[in-house]
Protein backbone atom coordinates (compact mmCIF):
# COMPACT_ATOMS: atom_id res chain seq x y z
CA UNK A 1 0.00 0.00 0.00
CA UNK A 2 1.21 3.51 -0.82
CA UNK A 3 2.48 5.61 2.12
CA UNK A 4 0.39 8.37 3.62
CA UNK A 5 3.44 10.64 3.86
CA UNK A 6 7.03 10.92 2.77
CA UNK A 7 9.17 12.97 5.17
CA UNK A 8 12.59 14.38 4.28
CA UNK A 9 15.48 15.18 6.62
CA UNK A 10 15.86 18.77 5.41
CA UNK A 11 19.27 19.68 6.89
CA UNK A 12 20.73 16.37 5.76
CA UNK A 13 19.33 16.69 2.24
CA UNK A 14 20.45 20.29 1.76
CA UNK A 15 23.90 19.62 3.22
CA UNK A 16 24.40 16.59 0.99
CA UNK A 17 23.31 18.53 -2.11
CA UNK A 18 25.47 21.53 -1.21
CA UNK A 19 28.67 19.54 -0.76
CA UNK A 20 27.98 17.54 -3.91
CA UNK A 21 28.02 20.79 -5.92
CA UNK A 22 29.75 23.44 -3.77
CA UNK A 23 30.31 25.81 -6.71
CA UNK A 24 26.82 25.59 -8.18
CA UNK A 25 24.74 27.17 -5.42
CA UNK A 26 22.27 28.51 -7.95
CA UNK A 27 21.15 25.00 -8.91
CA UNK A 28 21.41 23.25 -5.56
CA UNK A 29 17.98 24.22 -4.24
CA UNK A 30 16.12 23.78 -7.53
CA UNK A 31 17.64 20.35 -8.13
CA UNK A 32 17.00 19.22 -4.58
CA UNK A 33 13.35 20.28 -4.55
CA UNK A 34 12.81 18.65 -7.94
CA UNK A 35 14.32 15.41 -6.60
CA UNK A 36 12.07 15.52 -3.53
CA UNK A 37 8.99 16.01 -5.69
CA UNK A 38 10.04 13.12 -7.91
CA UNK A 39 10.45 10.88 -4.85
CA UNK A 40 6.99 11.90 -3.66
CA UNK A 41 5.59 11.05 -7.07
CA UNK A 42 7.34 7.68 -7.17
CA UNK A 43 6.09 6.85 -3.67
CA UNK A 44 2.58 8.05 -4.56
CA UNK A 45 2.42 9.77 -1.19
CA UNK A 46 -0.27 12.47 -0.83
CA UNK A 47 1.73 14.27 1.90
CA UNK A 48 5.34 15.45 1.49
CA UNK A 49 7.00 17.09 4.49
CA UNK A 50 10.45 18.51 5.20
CA UNK A 51 11.73 18.29 8.79
CA UNK A 52 14.17 20.94 10.02
CA UNK A 53 16.27 21.54 13.13
CA UNK A 54 15.42 24.12 15.74
CA UNK A 55 18.29 26.48 16.52
CA UNK A 56 17.99 25.65 20.25
CA UNK A 57 18.44 21.99 21.11
CA UNK A 58 17.15 20.24 24.23
CA UNK A 59 19.95 17.69 23.98
CA UNK A 60 22.58 20.42 23.97
CA UNK A 61 21.06 21.86 27.14
CA UNK A 62 21.25 18.42 28.79
CA UNK A 63 24.77 17.60 27.58
CA UNK A 64 27.06 20.46 26.57
CA UNK A 65 29.35 18.20 24.52
CA UNK A 66 26.51 17.05 22.29
CA UNK A 67 27.65 17.50 18.67
CA UNK A 68 30.45 19.75 19.95
CA UNK A 69 32.88 18.32 17.42
CA UNK A 70 30.93 19.60 14.44
CA UNK A 71 32.23 22.79 12.91
CA UNK A 72 30.06 25.65 11.67
CA UNK A 73 28.42 25.40 8.27
CA UNK A 74 29.92 27.53 5.45
CA UNK A 75 28.29 30.90 4.89
CA UNK A 76 27.37 29.82 1.35
CA UNK A 77 25.35 26.95 2.79
CA UNK A 78 23.60 29.18 5.33
CA UNK A 79 22.66 31.56 2.55
CA UNK A 80 20.77 28.75 0.80
CA UNK A 81 18.48 27.98 3.73
CA UNK A 82 15.88 30.75 3.24
CA UNK A 83 15.82 30.03 -0.49
CA UNK A 84 15.30 26.36 0.25
CA UNK A 85 12.43 27.10 2.65
CA UNK A 86 10.72 29.35 0.14
CA UNK A 87 11.16 26.83 -2.67
CA UNK A 88 9.77 24.01 -0.52
CA UNK A 89 6.70 25.99 0.45
CA UNK A 90 6.16 27.06 -3.15
CA UNK A 91 6.31 23.44 -4.29
CA UNK A 92 3.87 22.25 -1.64
CA UNK A 93 6.54 20.64 0.56
CA UNK A 94 5.58 21.64 4.09
CA UNK A 95 8.53 22.57 6.30
CA UNK A 96 8.16 21.50 9.94
CA UNK A 97 10.16 22.76 12.91
CA UNK A 98 9.57 22.01 16.60
CA UNK A 99 11.24 24.38 19.03
CA UNK A 100 14.04 22.69 20.94
CA UNK A 101 14.19 19.59 18.77
CA UNK A 102 16.02 18.25 15.75
CA UNK A 103 14.79 17.17 12.34
CA UNK A 104 15.20 13.53 13.45
CA UNK A 105 12.66 14.07 16.23
CA UNK A 106 10.21 15.65 13.80
CA UNK A 107 10.64 12.66 11.46
CA UNK A 108 10.00 10.31 14.37
CA UNK A 109 6.91 12.17 15.55
CA UNK A 110 5.37 12.33 12.07
CA UNK A 111 5.98 8.59 11.59
CA UNK A 112 4.43 7.88 14.97
CA UNK A 113 1.41 10.03 14.17
CA UNK A 114 0.95 8.39 10.77
CA UNK A 115 0.56 4.91 12.27
CA UNK A 116 -1.30 2.72 11.31
CA UNK A 117 -0.85 4.36 7.90
CA UNK A 118 2.44 3.79 6.11
CA UNK A 119 5.18 6.41 6.20
CA UNK A 120 8.49 6.84 4.35
CA UNK A 121 11.39 8.66 6.05
CA UNK A 122 14.26 9.91 3.86
CA UNK A 123 17.40 10.38 5.92
CA UNK A 124 21.03 9.29 6.17
CA UNK A 125 21.07 9.70 9.96
CA UNK A 126 21.43 6.30 11.61
CA UNK A 127 19.36 7.47 14.60
CA UNK A 128 16.30 7.52 12.34
CA UNK A 129 16.61 3.75 11.84
CA UNK A 130 15.15 3.21 15.32
CA UNK A 131 11.80 4.26 13.82
CA UNK A 132 11.69 0.99 11.90
CA UNK A 133 10.27 -0.40 15.14
CA UNK A 134 6.94 1.16 14.09
CA UNK A 135 5.04 -1.10 11.67
CA UNK A 136 4.79 0.17 8.08
CA UNK A 137 7.67 2.64 8.40
CA UNK A 138 10.31 2.53 5.67
CA UNK A 139 13.59 4.47 5.70
CA UNK A 140 15.27 5.51 2.45
CA UNK A 141 18.97 6.29 2.86
CA UNK A 142 20.52 8.49 0.12
CA UNK A 143 24.02 7.45 1.27
CA UNK A 144 23.04 3.85 0.51
CA UNK A 145 22.20 4.61 -3.14
CA UNK A 146 18.67 5.46 -1.97
CA UNK A 147 18.24 1.93 -0.67
CA UNK A 148 15.11 1.09 1.31
CA UNK A 149 15.36 -0.20 4.86
CA UNK A 150 12.76 -2.09 6.85
CA UNK A 151 13.04 -3.82 10.23
CA UNK A 152 14.23 -7.05 8.62
CA UNK A 153 17.11 -5.43 6.75
CA UNK A 154 18.08 -3.56 9.90
CA UNK A 155 18.23 -6.79 11.89
CA UNK A 156 20.29 -8.52 9.20
CA UNK A 157 22.88 -5.72 9.11
CA UNK A 158 22.95 -4.64 12.76
CA UNK A 159 22.09 -7.88 14.56
CA UNK A 160 19.64 -6.15 16.91
CA UNK A 161 16.04 -4.95 16.76
CA UNK A 162 15.49 -1.33 15.66
CA UNK A 163 14.05 -0.35 19.04
CA UNK A 164 17.34 -1.40 20.65
CA UNK A 165 19.38 1.13 18.66
CA UNK A 166 19.43 3.74 21.49
CA UNK A 167 20.64 1.04 23.90
CA UNK A 168 23.33 0.02 21.41
CA UNK A 169 24.56 3.59 20.88
CA UNK A 170 24.53 4.20 24.63
CA UNK A 171 26.95 1.29 25.01
CA UNK A 172 29.30 1.82 22.04
CA UNK A 173 28.98 5.61 21.80
CA UNK A 174 28.49 7.81 18.77
CA UNK A 175 31.48 9.95 17.82
CA UNK A 176 29.47 11.97 15.30
CA UNK A 177 27.14 13.24 18.04
CA UNK A 178 29.74 13.34 20.81
CA UNK A 179 28.21 10.45 22.80
CA UNK A 180 31.11 8.73 24.62
CA UNK A 181 29.39 5.42 25.41
CA UNK A 182 30.87 2.95 27.92
CA UNK A 183 34.63 2.51 27.78
CA UNK A 184 35.68 -0.91 26.57
CA UNK A 185 32.28 -1.87 25.12
CA UNK A 186 32.54 -2.31 21.36
CA UNK A 187 30.14 -3.36 18.64
CA UNK A 188 30.49 -7.09 19.22
CA UNK A 189 30.00 -6.84 22.98
CA UNK A 190 26.99 -4.52 22.63
CA UNK A 191 25.37 -6.77 20.03
CA UNK A 192 26.00 -9.83 22.21
CA UNK A 193 24.41 -8.17 25.24
CA UNK A 194 21.35 -6.89 23.37
CA UNK A 195 20.79 -10.28 21.75
CA UNK A 196 20.44 -11.77 25.24
CA UNK A 197 18.80 -8.97 27.23
CA UNK A 198 15.70 -7.02 26.16
CA UNK A 199 17.09 -3.63 27.16
CA UNK A 200 19.93 -1.70 28.77
CA UNK A 201 17.88 -1.46 31.97
CA UNK A 202 17.48 -5.23 32.05
CA UNK A 203 21.24 -5.67 31.64
CA UNK A 204 21.92 -3.52 34.71
CA UNK A 205 19.09 -5.11 36.74
CA UNK A 206 20.57 -8.54 36.04
CA UNK A 207 24.08 -7.36 36.89
CA UNK A 208 22.86 -5.90 40.20
CA UNK A 209 21.02 -9.11 41.11
CA UNK A 210 24.01 -11.31 40.32
CA UNK A 211 26.34 -9.04 42.29
CA UNK A 212 23.94 -9.05 45.24
CA UNK A 213 23.79 -12.86 45.19
CA UNK A 214 27.59 -13.01 44.83
CA UNK A 215 27.26 -15.63 42.12
CA UNK A 216 30.37 -17.48 40.98
CA UNK A 217 31.65 -16.66 37.49
CA UNK A 218 30.29 -19.81 35.84
CA UNK A 219 26.76 -19.04 37.07
CA UNK A 220 26.65 -15.44 35.90
CA UNK A 221 24.57 -14.35 32.91
CA UNK A 222 26.74 -11.30 32.32
CA UNK A 223 30.36 -12.43 31.76
CA UNK A 224 32.78 -11.06 34.33
CA UNK A 225 34.87 -9.22 31.73
CA UNK A 226 31.80 -7.32 30.50
CA UNK A 227 30.41 -6.87 34.00
CA UNK A 228 33.61 -5.13 35.10
CA UNK A 229 33.26 -2.62 32.26
CA UNK A 230 29.55 -1.99 32.90
CA UNK A 231 29.66 -1.83 36.68
CA UNK A 232 29.26 1.69 38.07
CA UNK A 233 28.31 3.12 34.67
CA UNK A 234 24.52 2.76 34.79
CA UNK A 235 23.76 6.46 35.27
CA UNK A 236 26.00 7.37 32.35
CA UNK A 237 24.59 4.63 30.12
CA UNK A 238 21.01 5.68 30.77
CA UNK A 239 21.97 9.28 30.10
CA UNK A 240 23.45 8.32 26.72
CA UNK A 241 20.37 6.28 25.89
CA UNK A 242 18.13 9.25 26.61
CA UNK A 243 20.22 11.41 24.27
CA UNK A 244 20.11 8.87 21.44
CA UNK A 245 16.37 8.17 21.76
CA UNK A 246 14.23 10.18 19.36
CA UNK A 247 11.21 12.06 20.64
CA UNK A 248 8.15 10.50 19.01
CA UNK A 249 5.55 12.65 20.72
CA UNK A 250 6.15 16.20 19.52
CA UNK A 251 3.23 18.43 18.65
CA UNK A 252 3.63 18.81 14.91
CA UNK A 253 2.55 22.19 13.52
CA UNK A 254 0.35 22.08 10.43
CA UNK A 255 2.64 24.49 8.61
CA UNK A 256 5.75 26.47 9.50
CA UNK A 257 5.60 30.08 8.33
CA UNK A 258 8.36 32.00 10.10
CA UNK A 259 12.04 31.45 9.33
CA UNK A 260 13.62 33.87 11.80
CA UNK A 261 13.70 31.38 14.69
CA UNK A 262 15.65 28.90 12.58
CA UNK A 263 18.03 31.34 10.93
CA UNK A 264 19.07 33.57 13.79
Amino acid sequence: MNPHAIVFDGPGALCRSFYAAPHAEGQVVANLVARMLKMQENAQAPEALVAWDSDRLERKARFAEYKAGRGPKPSAYKALVPTFFTACEGAGLRVLVCEGWEADDVLASVANRCYPLACVLVSDDKDVLQMLSIPRVTVIRPCDDYGQWDEFRFFREWGILPERLPDYLALVGDKVDGIPGIAGIGKESATWLLARFPSLTHIYDTLAEEDADDLPEHDRTVPVALANKLRGKQVEALRWRALTSLNRDLTIPSRYHGMKEVLR
